[in-house]
């Protein structure tokens, strides 16, 4: 027996005899077939069939491995706060229960989060695994329904943190990234950051903020950097002590110290999303 236990599924017959859920004609109603179980404050739901529902105890294992790491990261001791984490197969599916055709989704005003698990995944690796980005997503959740959300012009800083949380595309973590945008000319201005954030090249923007969101916890500690989620980019230097461009300045100075030669990327192969 699974993780998930015994569950039930509607009966799929007429009369006494069995009649496949496929040819049943349900008059234009879509036949939705779920497990779904509670652990601690997190109630998962997989489908039926299909990999997910082959890893489940995996992807539980890991979610709950992801949020005591997230709360680690937040200084926090626990969340408690009731979530839901439904994995879904396709991206048209989603679209339907998230409202977006992506890799993953978290609505802290529902407390709901979604994250696609197609059935082309046969294993997961005992390593990281950036190809579901639960890490990323939860990050969302908990920090979204603890600390609120942040002003729009601090979207740059909601998604780096996740982004940060992550901390690994295609082997490399966001410091590494960042270098690498750095060396060729490839950083998005701030002012592109706190007025259009998600029509900047995405690649570029989630992992630049998220070395951005690293190093200010690093070198100003949680405290500010909670204060600043909790305010707008306006309030910057009254929280930090300096201008962001003298931040920036200083950053970069680190980075270059840290790394002092840039990465290899394939930048063609790498734009097309995290491996």
């Amino acid at each position: 027996m699974t993780l998930l236990g015994i569950f039930i599924l509607s009966a799929c017959s007429n009369n006494s005899t069995s009649v496949p859920c496929n040819e049943i004609d349900y008059h234009g109603w879509d036949l939705n077939q779920s497990v779904s179980k509670i652990i601690q404050n997190i109630d998962f739901e997989f489908p039926v069939t299909g990999s997910a529902f082959k890893h489940q105890d995996r992807l539980v294992e890991l979610t709950l491995k992801a949020v005591d790491e997230n709360c680690k990261l937040l200084n926090m001791s626990d969340y408690a706060t009731p979530f839901s984490v439904r994995f879904l197969s396709t991206r048209d599916a989603m679209e339907k229960h998230s409202g977006i055709p992506a890799s993953g989704a978290a609505n802290a005003l529902t407390k709901e989060v979604h994250m696609l698990f197609p059935d082309s995944i046969e294993t997961i690796p005992e390593g990281p695994f950036t190809v579901c980005p639960l890490k990323h997503e939860l990050m969302h959740m908990i920090s979204q329904t603890s600390w609120g959300y942040p002003n729009d012009n601090l979207t740059w800083l909601d998604e780096g943190l996740a982004t940060y949380a992550e901390n690994n595309c295609s082997g490399l973590n966001v410091a590494e990234l960042y270098r690498y945008f750095l060396e060729n000319d490839m950083l998005i201005s701030m002012d592109s950051l706190t007025t259009d954030f998600y029509n900047a090249e995405d690649m570029i923007a989630y992992h630049q903020s998220g070395y951005i969101a690293q190093y200010l916890i690093e070198n100003y500690g949680l405290q500010k950097f909670k204060l600043f989620w909790q305010e707008d980019f306006t309030a910057f230097e009254d929280i930090f002590g300096l201008a962001y461009s003298e931040m920036e300045m200083a950053l970069n100075t680190q980075i270059k110290k840290a790394y002092p030669t840039s990465p290899d990327l394939n930048w063609e192969s790498f734009k097309l999303g995290c491996n």
